[in-house]
């Protein structure tokens, strides 16, 4: 009750922080309730439609959530979390192809996502592409390893000193994705 008085530059962070714990515990309404209120003070910020996205996607509302991670992408389109959330919904919308390429940005922003592999794998095994799934299942296990490897405090070992990881930043290009599709 306490937090509820803060200052008001500091609210959206409260809002923001409160959304995700709700997230946490699974408790869809309240986290949308708090996410909405962090973007009635901060319009333009990108976290709280990200919020959103993951709200809806919780809900089973994939056209909500479409919208939401699409203008979380809008303000910032550097945003690996943005557009793996636009697949989510694309993926729940049966957008398929639309789906890949919105995955495809999201690893190739950041390489190192094993969600969106994981999700790539079986869209390419469902549209009976199995050398891509295949692929992405390997760039997925190599990507789990990685976060393991970094939170056990593990150095990172350099690509072209893998003998048994998979080159994550060797297929990272969209246009060298969807030119092979």
């Amino acid at each position: 009750a306490k937090a509820q008085t803060v200052q008001v530059h500091n609210r959206p962070t409260l809002d923001q922080k409160t959304g995700e714990s709700y997230l946490a515990l699974r408790r869809w309404a309240d986290a949308e309730k708090a996410f909405t209120r962090s973007l009635e003070t901060n319009p333009i910020g990108r976290d709280p439609h990200l919020g959103l996205a993951r709200c809806y996607l919780g809900q089973r509302r994939p056209g909500k959530a479409l919208k939401a991670a699409t203008a979380a992408v809008g303000l910032v389109y550097a945003s690996p979390a943005g557009h793996f959330l636009c697949g989510r919904a694309l993926q729940a919308l049966r957008r398929r192809d639309e789906a890949i390429a919105a995955y495809q940005t999201a690893v190739a922003q950041n390489p190192v996502y094993p969600e969106a592999h994981l999700r790539l794998s079986t869209l390419f095994a469902r549209a009976g592409d199995p050398v891509r799934a295949e692929q992405h299942r390997q760039y997925a296990e190599a990507s789990s390893q990685r976060i393991e490897a970094v939170r056990h405090g593990s150095a990172i070992p350099q690509d072209v000193d893998l003998d048994l990881d998979v080159d994550l930043t060797r297929e990272t290009g969209v246009g060298e994705w969807m030119r092979s599709s």
